[in-house]
């Protein structure tokens, strides 16, 4: 419908000679299009019909990746996808009895487009529907690239449709007969296939956690891929013990803001985040403004950002949709500004491994259950305000909670302070390895001294 002419879109309509928009004014000329009279106007479907398909040439014309929004991991496949269109639909609609020629795609109505195109798409892709934990819940269709990373649907659904749209083939409404023909015809798996406890899905590769080894096929899925990469032979060394933490970047730039015993806490307390397991932890990270808690905590966070959720502890408590950013998420990590008040420590004990589940209530969105996260940190200035003195839910409480103190030294850290993910990836799994040393068992203030001090 519409061909790229440099600063101009060229546009074809049956029954009509071909005509010129600018690029930068489009807009405007289409308006004045329909209100001129026939046979020189155009109808509002006509209008409807360019503007969509300029919106889908726009994006047809820009790089796949990173740029658009695309991840990286499917760009080639959209690629291929674009620029094979044609045959692939030729062989979809001759393998679906309706001929092998993109006008007779044109005529199709809209279910029978969707079906076609679907097929040519799983020529292309793999497209996997996850069996949801509650059966009332809704199923979840993913697809999969790099073998076993899971991407939301639309991240092809969208640009697939828009080359359809760019050629004036369909319209932007074939995207939702789309997304319903995958939801009947994918792939099953079973939740329990998807973002295992004991595994981490690497830039190249999969980390298994429980040996600390890189491992090629695992039987499991991932909607999580960590940008950082470590190799076998960094790995036996924090596995036998001849990495040198004092060398570490994080070691130099933050051990001096704790005592020995805050620091082993400290310690203990991350190497839960790398675990192979889940732990019934929280710990709250204080001291002073200006210690370099935060800046800590970002570089700590910036391996493994795709597992973790940025979340206070007011949303968890006290927001309806507060659990919303948990979904598909291992830890929690969240420097809090100004008094924290623990106002409902009994959603916070479930969020932190009361029971294996947790509902999620999502705005515009069906509710999901997700598996209670593995450990939480949250830094402040202060102690928080605790409202609950007693009964079972504080005992709980008490028994996750581990209370860290960093203390001030006389040249605080920079805020602009970075530390290379790999460097900080490495300090983690060091973390994770002295917990196991400790049978796993987190090593922290007793019950006692913290009800004291809060």
């Amino acid at each position: 419908m519409v061909r790229d002419i440099g600063d101009k879109w060229e546009v074809h309509l049956t029954g009509r000679e071909p005509f010129l928009l600018g690029k930068d004014s489009y807009a405007v000329e289409l308006e004045t299009f329909s209100k001129l009279p026939p046979p020189h106007g155009l109808t509002q479907e006509e209008v409807r019909a360019i503007l969509e398909a300029i919106e889908g040439a726009a994006k047809l014309a820009q790089p796949t990746g990173e740029a658009t929004g695309i991840p990286e991991e499917l760009s080639p496949a959209l690629a291929y996808l674009r620029d094979n269109l044609e045959t692939l639909l030729a062989g979809a609609m001759d393998s679906s009895g309706y001929g092998n020629v993109s006008l007779e795609f044109k005529r199709l109505k809209l279910e029978e487009k969707a079906q076609v195109y679907y097929t040519a798409l799983r020529r292309v892709f793999r497209f996997l529907r996850v069996r949801p934990r509650d059966p009332s819940s809704e199923w979840a269709v993913y697809v999969v690239a790099d073998g076993n990373v899971l991407y939301e649907v639309r991240a092809v659904l969208d640009p697939a449709v828009g080359f359809l749209v760019a050629r004036g083939l369909a319209r932007s409404s074939l995207r939702r007969e789309l997304e319903l023909a995958a939801y009947d015809s994918s792939e099953e798996v079973d939740s329990s296939e998807i973002d295992p406890w004991g595994y981490l899905r690497l830039r190249r590769g999969v980390l298994d956690l429980r040996e600390l080894k890189l491992l090629d096929h695992v039987p499991y899925y991932f909607r999580s891929r960590l940008n950082v990469e470590v190799s076998e032979e960094e790995l036996r060394e924090i596995r036998e013990g001849s990495y040198r933490v004092e060398d570490s970047e994080v070691y130099r730039l933050w051990r001096d803001r704790f005592e020995d015993e805050d620091w082993e806490y400290l310690v203990h307390s991350l190497g839960t985040w790398l675990a192979p397991y889940r732990f019934r932890h929280i710990a709250f990270l204080i001291g002073p403004a200006g210690v370099g808690k935060s800046t800590l905590l970002a570089n700590l966070t910036r391996p493994i950002e795709p597992v973790v959720a940025h979340v206070s502890l007011r949303s968890l408590a006290g927001y309806q949709f507060g659990r919303e950013p948990l979904v598909g998420k291992q830890v929690i990590v969240y420097s809090e500004r100004g008094e924290v008040v623990l106002r409902n420590i009994d959603v916070l004990n479930t969020v932190f491994g009361e029971y294996d589940w947790v509902e999620v209530v999502r705005k515009h969105k069906t509710t999901v259950w997700i598996r209670s996260l593995k450990a939480g940190m949250f830094s402040m200035n202060d102690p928080p305000v605790l409202q609950e003195y007693g009964g079972e839910t504080l005992r709980a409480f008490l028994e996750r909670l581990s209370v860290i103190f960093a203390r001030e030294v006389s040249t605080p850290p920079r805020k602009d302070v970075y530390v290379d993910p790999k460097e900080a990836f490495k300090f983690l799994l060091w973390c994770r390895v002295q917990l196991e040393k400790s049978g796993w068992e987190v090593r922290k203030r007793s019950e006692e001294e913290i009800l004291e001090y809060l």
